[in-house]
């Protein structure tokens, strides 16, 4: 599969130069900032999840798909902390004596 997804991309390189879809005009800056090789393996992981997304959702694969944006996160609700676990700082007099 990993070699099915590595000649894909290879594939997909070499022709994205004539095209103007929206993907092959993100590998083709991506060659000119990484390199040949990163873009080829960077374009095989993008199939692969692209592949993993439309099998595991049982839908068809849509060019124009943009993800809805994730809310953020909310922190945890603060607790006071328990005074009674809380020990005073040792005063430098009492570390020196020691």
């Amino acid at each position: 599969m990993r070699t099915l997804l590595i000649q894909g991309a290879k594939s997909a390189l070499i022709t994205a130069a004539k095209k103007t879809d929206k993907i092959s005009l993100w590998l083709v800056k991506l060659r000119e900032r990484v390199g040949w090789q990163k873009a080829i393996v960077a374009m095989a992981n993008k199939n692969a999840r692209i592949l993993w997304a439309v099998l595991t959702r049982g839908s068809d694969y849509d060019p124009e798909h943009v993800p809805p944006k994730p809310q953020a996160k909310q922190a945890p609700p603060t607790v006071a902390p328990d005074a009674r676990l809380m020990r005073p700082a040792p005063s430098p007099a009492s570390i020196s004596a020691a």
